[in-house]
């Protein structure tokens, strides 16, 4: 990935170069290292804002969960562990039901359907399995951390995650990564994302923003905002609220 020239955004041509993320490398004016970091992580998240981000998807606007299905809190990584949360009454039935409806879905001919409909429905199956999807992040994290996995004596997590679900070794690692860094850095976003409220794009995303230990205290630190987040929110929130 080139050097990024922070000059053109109107800063002072920069004698100092700095990673600010593997392989991404910044020129910046000299000066104090918070204005530094400060200065160019603004400038990327007007960039990922105004170049990177994907619109936002159908459904209620950024901060507002259905009260039919509360989510509790997500712990990061410097909390006391959470008490266990109650088992959703039915929950293996329900997910017996969704088995059921999913295999009447992919197992009927769409193909004469008319393209609004097409439109529709590929709009509501993309919704529903990202919101999936970012849950089963939500729970691969949970195993992780609950650490009963060890009992099968596998050398890491990623190789037990990936001989469980028959993965290859190389996603299992992804996956694994992308459920550490919403468990332990991006609380919000998993929060969203299970709420339908950001798509898997925005996830991935938000997930490549936690690459270095600089973008991560950015994340979570304070910054002023005009978005649908608040005007004083944190980082993360700043950016999913552009999402709304």
């Amino acid at each position: 990935m080139g050097s990024m020239n922070l000059s053109s955004r109107g800063f002072t041509p920069a004698p100092l170069r700095i990673e600010c993320a593997p392989g991404v490398w910044a020129d910046v004016a000299a000066g104090p290292a918070t204005t530094v970091v400060e200065d160019y992580l603004e400038a990327e998240f007007e960039d990922l804002i105004r170049s990177g981000w994907p619109s936002a998807p159908a459904g209620p606007p950024f901060g507002t969960h259905s009260a039919e299905a509360p989510r509790p809190p997500l712990a990061s990584a410097a909390d006391s562990p959470p008490a266990a949360p109650e088992v959703p009454e039915g929950l293996l039935a329900q997910l017996d039901q969704l088995e059921a409806v999913t295999e009447r879905i992919t197992s009927a001919d769409l193909s004469g359907l008319p393209g609004s409909l097409a439109a529709e429905v590929s709009q509501r199956v993309r919704r529903a399995t990202d919101q999936l999807a970012a849950q089963r992040l939500v729970l691969i994290g949970q195993i992780e951390a609950e650490g009963s996995w060890r009992a099968d004596t596998m050398h890491s997590f990623s190789s037990w995650l990936a001989s469980r679900e028959r993965l290859s070794k190389a996603l299992a690692q992804r996956t694994v990564g992308a459920a550490r860094a919403l468990r332990e850095h991006l609380p919000a976003t998993a929060a969203a994302a299970c709420a339908g409220e950001i798509t898997a794009e925005h996830v991935s995303i938000m997930v490549k923003a936690t690459g270095t230990e600089t973008l991560r205290e950015k994340l979570a630190g304070p910054v002023a905002s005009d978005t649908a987040a608040g005007p004083v929110c944190t980082g993360e929130q700043m950016l999913l609220g552009n999402a709304g």
